[in-house]
């Protein structure tokens, strides 16, 4: 019998658990996240998007066609995370506010009803509203959290395809 083989766990984009011995420093801890955040999370959504060479490969992928949404759910979920570890926050929303605000720090210098604005549009009080045809319900997309719903609301009377923002009543 030979001996087990090692099963390699990757902890970042970067290391593998055997590259570290003993428990990690805090100064480790803070490198590992930005490692995971930025190397599994927010690189990925740009060649998801354009194109280009995912970290630590060799080969460029090609763009992935309709990924917008995919790629918006992927970078909006970095706020909450960061609102949750820079803060003590109570819920998801509020987690969310504090990340948006810690990364973005100009934003203090706003007046606070367009700041509110700007972090619900971001969290999902403002949802992407898409139809086909002026006679069909229309298809309101979340994108906090990821899922649609049709409304009774049509597009204006054209019957071209639209795209437009709408205030949602879906909570």
């Amino acid at each position: 019998m030979g001996h087990p083989r090692r099963i390699v766990v990757w902890i970042s984009w970067r290391h593998q658990d055997s590259d570290f011995s003993g428990p990690l420093s805090f100064e480790q801890k803070v490198d590992l996240f930005c490692e995971q955040a930025l190397g599994w999370q927010l690189h990925i959504a740009d060649p998801v998007a354009n194109g280009g060479t995912p970290f630590g490969e060799a080969a460029a992928v090609s763009p992935i066609r309709h990924s917008g949404f995919a790629v918006l759910q992927i970078c909006l979920s970095y706020f909450e995370t960061i609102g949750q570890y820079t803060a003590t926050p109570s819920g998801s929303r509020a987690a969310f506010r504090v990340g948006v605000l810690s990364v973005f720090p100009g934003l203090a210098e706003w007046e606070e009803g367009a700041v509110s604005e700007f972090i619900d549009a971001f969290y999902g009080t403002l949802d992407v509203v898409s139809t086909t045809t002026s006679e069909r319900p229309a298809l309101v997309w979340d994108s906090r959290r990821g899922r649609s719903h049709l409304i009774s609301r049509t597009a204006e009377s054209s019957s071209a395809p639209s795209v437009y923002l709408a205030s949602s009543r879906h909570t």
